[in-house]
């Protein structure tokens, strides 16, 4: 019945979708931000440690190196065979040293001996005192990217101080580190990561289809319930009122036929005796039985009424449409303002039989509360018979001389109660409504669908 299924699937995969295309950028910044830090520190280390295994003679060389005339392009023996010890270390890639005028003194690219990198960033911050230490990240999502020589290096400047490195800045030390271990680990981290966190949105997903499975099963058990308790309510209410329809006729038939009957034979005996020539009652007596016939009389008429009202006999003697003809004439005649028809159709036959003294008492109920509401009314009954069902409609709208008195009052009556007849249409099994608007024509439909 209720197939939200389909639709929280659908939703629910979107979700988990934007869900993981929002967490992989984060989790990329986060992870190579912190795995870059982490290289970098330790690539500090690295250099510190390297520095302080050639501290003494690089001091001495820059020392000597800064001096005027002295050439830039030496390169001591001393400092060669300690850095080439150096450079055994696979990931270290190049170590280049410069003086106090940003010069390269040292390197172990000869070609880069004699450059001047006076604005190189790493220089500069060097010779301030501080350290600088970075990664130039490529990986394979920056497939956008040019590719570079310095790509996944780890450069690192670190300043050199004389008197074992707590006295005045002399020089630069650079050292260059290849980083493709740290960018395979952050990859790897971050693929474990992804791959974790995509199969925890797929258990997420599947774990919240199953709940929704689980409560659209159950709402469908309890909207079966549902129809299956208000089909027997409506089966219920529909046998009350056959049987209060039954009820109804058997009391009618007994007040016609017993007490009506009765009434009218004492009514003609004591019309009778009263005016018998021959009787031996007193002329007191007389007046007084000739009293009782006019009370006798309204007996009869009331019995009668009360038996019209709650079963007319022509609606199974005649049928529903002369019956329901001869309830607009007594309208009319109670109400003679009021206009009551009947549109043209014999659809009596198309009629269920069961339905016939429920369309009537829908209809005799609200003929007379409309009628009883505004006595300046037009009102319309029509009946349509189809293979669908059967349906009523009663349109009631004012007449000219009540659609202006309501104008002038400012339209503030108000529409007349008709959820007593709802009630007893839906209990019928049928369906009920009502517009009601101002300076429009009130109208009431009811339906009720032909069994299956």
């Amino acid at each position: 019945m209720f197939k939200i299924l389909r639709r929280f699937s659908i939703v629910s995969f979107i979700a988990v979708g934007a869900a993981a295309i929002l967490i992989t950028p984060l989790y990329r910044y986060t992870a190579i931000a912190g795995m870059i830090g982490l290289a970098e520190t330790n690539n500090v280390a690295l250099a510190r440690s390297q520095l302080r295994s050639i501290e003494d003679e690089m001091v001495a060389y820059l020392v000597t190196s800064s001096e005027a005339g002295a050439p830039v392009a030496a390169r001591p023996e001393a400092i060669r065979g300690m850095v080439d010890d150096l450079m055994q270390d696979a990931s270290i890639m190049r170590i280049r040293i410069f003086n106090l005028s940003g010069r390269v003194v040292y390197s172990t690219n000869a070609k880069q001996i004699g450059r001047d990198e006076n604005d190189n960033p790493g220089v500069i911050a060097a010779l301030h005192g501080d350290v600088l230490s970075e990664l130039a990240y490529r990986d394979r999502f920056n497939v956008f990217d040019r590719a570079h020589e310095e790509d996944n290096l780890i450069q690192t400047y670190i300043p050199v101080r004389s008197r074992g490195g707590i006295g005045e800045i002399v020089g630069v030390f650079e050292i260059y580190r290849d980083g493709k271990a740290f960018v395979r680990e952050i990859e790897s981290a971050e693929l474990a990561v992804l791959g974790g966190a995509i199969a925890i949105l797929a258990l997420l997903y599947v774990a919240l289809l199953t709940v929704v499975a689980h409560t659209e099963r159950m709402i469908d058990e309890k909207a079966r319930a549902l129809v299956e308790r208000a089909e027997t309510l409506s089966a219920l209410g529909g046998q009350m009122l056959s049987r209060q329809v039954a009820e109804r006729k058997a009391i009618s038939e007994g007040l016609h036929e017993g007490i009506a009957q009765t009434l009218s034979a004492v009514r003609l005996s004591v019309a009778s005796a009263a005016s018998d020539e021959h009787t031996k009652v007193a002329v007191d007596h007389a007046r007084t039985m000739n009293s009782l016939v006019p009370v006798i009389e309204r007996a009869i008429d009331d019995v009668v009424a009360t038996a019209l009202k709650l079963h007319p006999p022509s609606l199974d003697q005649l049928g529903l449409l002369p019956t329901l003809d001869w309830l607009c004439r007594e309208i009319v005649a109670k109400h003679p303002n009021v206009r009551v028809s009947r549109a043209p159709g014999d659809v009596e036959k198309q009629v269920p039989a069961r339905l016939k003294p429920i369309i009537y008492r829908v209809l005799e109920q609200t003929l007379w509360k409309l009628a009883s509401w505004d006595d300046t009314l037009r009102m319309q009954v029509e009946l349509d018979a189809s293979q669908d069902g059967v349906a009523v409609t009663l349109t009631a709208e004012p007449t000219v001389v009540s659609m202006a008195a309501s104008a002038s009052a400012g339209d503030a009556a108000q529409a007349p109660d008709v959820s007593a007849i709802r009630e007893y249409v839906v209990i019928s099994g049928g369906e009920f409504e009502f517009a009601s608007a101002p300076n429009r024509p009130r109208v009431v439909r009811a339906r009720w669908k032909r069994a299956a």
